[in-house]
């Protein structure tokens, strides 16, 4: 019986060792885990403030993240070093609330990315206050249904949920010591006596550290704290705390191309939206990387999984979202239809010079951008990528987007008629930008016709006219008085233009601070394209 338990282990040991996975040697459900990895160099890989974000959007020019991405770079680094994935929280929600108009849809997505993430191997998982938006039961579902662990020192035993207080990696001769703490203060109010004061609890924790192995004097251990606490908070805990090597924080987004260092203690962080990866690689000397995660990491996994992943999470959402929006009721005054927007197939009827001029430019097709990259469901994309969303002279549903004319019958058919028309038509494009300004008008001109085709009177798809011009809805019959067509300022219009184009969508846009992250409006390249996008005024 023990030589076939030995044969077992050994072959258990092996399988671990061909597969990087992790081995648990020991563990105590309630407290810590003790994992073995094979004897290989060993890198820890940290992400954060990724904001419920599983994929680039499609309308920014140089695309950043994305799982497929994600584990393109992860599978490079793979190939050299054991991997320890870890995560510090403000990770699956894009804010500390959850709206109930979208509550389906970014719950779902909060599940599929923690699945996505589980799949490309995270181990430890520190919760952030936006991961609290759905509340602990949400949480401790996830807890319950992925391999990962939440790891959370400082959790009041007050709160059920499956989690570990302290990890021990082991790789060879090196011992990586991990704890994990939510700062209260960040929390809101009624989760933060949840959470127990950090120093005391970080104190207790070292000293199990050290009843459990942990020497600080000994060149081949580590201790890592993992923190949700934002930097400030960080930079407290390293001055007191001097024996710790390194801090993996979150939540302000601070950004270090470079480790920031207090004494002996290393502080890294690397923005939100896994736009980077950081990788602390454990050596004599420890080597600090941040990672940009390109859109052409996708194609270091051949295949790569992710992409179908991404494409049925994709079509999920975009069930999940036909199903909010169809719970939002148009907005009418009494008995009367509130009155819409003018839409850019009437403003060129007058305004010809403006309108081929417009039809030039990639704000014509930005719609298109959302129906290739199928995101035209979303109305966070939508919003920048449309006129009137949200409002009472606009639309409040994706479906409603495009008005068809009150005397044509089965309204809703003629819509989905004419949405498959305008798929088809811009399906060959990859990019607006990168077409000419002939072949955009030429686009622009066959989308018009289709309108007037299908006898769409508003179709509010697209940046156009009105994003610019603060026009009354009964131009060009409104009171003289009410014009401010004449009055337009450059600087609100170029401030406009920052609501969509912001550092994250637009870096190019922006003044860059002393660690290569956008900081201010670049004037001087906002004036080019102002130039280039205003229409002529005669």
């Amino acid at each position: 019986m023990n030589k076939m338990k030995k044969t077992f282990l050994f072959i258990l040991l092996a399988l671990s060792i061909v597969s990087c996975t992790y081995l648990v040697e020991s563990f105590d459900d309630k407290d810590h885990e003790i994992v073995q990895l094979p004897d290989r160099p060993l890198s820890l890989i940290f992400s954060h403030n990724i904001n419920g974000e599983t994929h680039p959007c499609g309308c920014r020019h140089f695309p950043l993240g994305g799982l497929p991405q994600v584990a393109g770079q992860m599978e490079k680094i793979r190939k050299k070093n054991n991997i320890l994935y870890v995560d510090t929280g403000d990770t699956f929600f894009p804010s500390s609330t959850l709206p109930k108009s979208v509550e389906m849809s970014l719950k779902y997505a909060a599940d599929n990315l923690a699945k996505g993430m589980d799949k490309m191997g995270l181990r430890y998982f520190v919760p952030g206050d936006q991961d609290l938006a759905a509340g602990w039961d949400f949480l401790a579902e996830l807890s319950n249904k992925y391999k990962f662990d939440f790891l959370i020192s400082n959790l009041s035993p007050k709160i059920k949920i499956k989690h570990k207080k302290w990890a021990m990696v082991k790789n060879g001769q090196q011992r990586i010591f991990l704890l994990g703490f939510v700062n209260p203060e960040v929390i809101n109010i009624k989760d933060r006596l949840k959470f127990l004061p950090v120093f005391a609890s970080l104190e207790s924790g070292i000293n199990t550290l050290k009843k459990n192995g942990y020497d600080e004097n000994n060149k081949n251990h580590r201790l890592i704290v993992l923190s949700h606490s934002g930097i400030s908070f960080d930079e407290k805990i390293a001055k007191r705390f001097k024996g710790i090597d390194w801090i993996v924080g979150a939540h302000t987004q601070s950004f270090f191309r470079f480790s920031k260092d207090i004494g002996k203690v290393k502080i890294g962080q690397v923005l939100s939206r896994n736009h980077y990866l950081g990788e602390i690689s454990f050596g004599n000397e420890d080597k600090y990387t941040v990672h940009e995660i390109r859109d052409e990491l996708k194609d270091v996994l051949k295949p790569n999984e992710f992409l179908s992943f991404i494409d049925a999470h994709k079509a999920k959402m975009k069930e999940f979202q036909i199903k909010e929006q169809a719970m939002m009721s148009q907005v009418h005054s009494g008995e009367t239809v509130q009155k819409k927007y003018i839409t850019a197939l009437s403003c060129i009827e007058c305004h010809n010079d403006q309108g081929e001029h417009w039809k030039k430019t990639p704000h014509a097709l930005a719609y298109a951008t959302l129906l290739n990259a199928n995101e035209y469901k979303n109305l966070n994309c939508i919003k920048c990528h449309s006129i009137g969303l949200g409002v009472d002279e606009g639309f409040n549903n994706a479906e409603d987007i495009f008005i068809v004319d009150e005397e044509v019958e089965n309204k809703k058919a003629v819509q989905q008629k004419f949405l498959a028309a305008y798929k088809k038509l811009v399906k060959p494009i990859e990019s607006s930008r990168a077409l000419s300004s002939e072949k955009t008008a030429s686009y622009t001109e066959k989308i018009l016709e289709l309108e007037r085709k299908h006898q769409i009177t508003h179709n509010f798809s697209g940046v156009q006219c009105m994003h610019c011009h603060g026009m009354d809805v009964e131009h060009p019959f409104e009171e003289e008085s009410k014009r401010n067509l004449v009055k337009i300022n450059p600087t609100s219009l170029k401030n406009k233009c920052l609501g969509c184009h912001d550092p994250d969508q637009s870096p190019n846009w922006y003044t860059k601070n002393d660690r290569g992250l956008p900081e201010k409006p670049n004037w001087k390249v906002i004036d080019k394209y102002y130039k280039r996008f205003s229409c002529p005024k005669s």
